[in-house]
């Protein structure tokens, strides 16, 4: 399962993804910290709809589960990834 965060902004429909298992998590890699704090947490979900995906004017997303979502949907390729202590 992941969460799934819709937000509304000026400029669009922001979309939040994160896997559940590292909700609450810290990562640090070099000067690069991500830490998994509310922000992430919203509906639980398996999956999540393309149309809100390619509605999306920035989506934030974070896990392995969240990003297999976004592949599946052709949002992303592999090569788009930045990884941080294998996150």
């Amino acid at each position: 399962m992941i969460y799934l965060k819709k937000i509304s902004s000026e400029k669009g429909l922001i979309v939040v993804l994160c896997d559940r298992d590292l909700y609450g998590k810290e990562f640090v890699e070099e000067d690069v910290v991500l830490n998994i704090n509310e922000f992430y947490k919203g509906e639980e979900v398996n999956d999540v709809d393309e149309k809100t995906l390619e509605d999306a004017v920035l989506i934030n997303a974070i896990g392995k589960k969240s990003i297999e979502i976004l592949i599946k949907h052709s949002i992303i390729n592999e090569e788009d990834l930045k990884e941080v202590r294998y996150v």
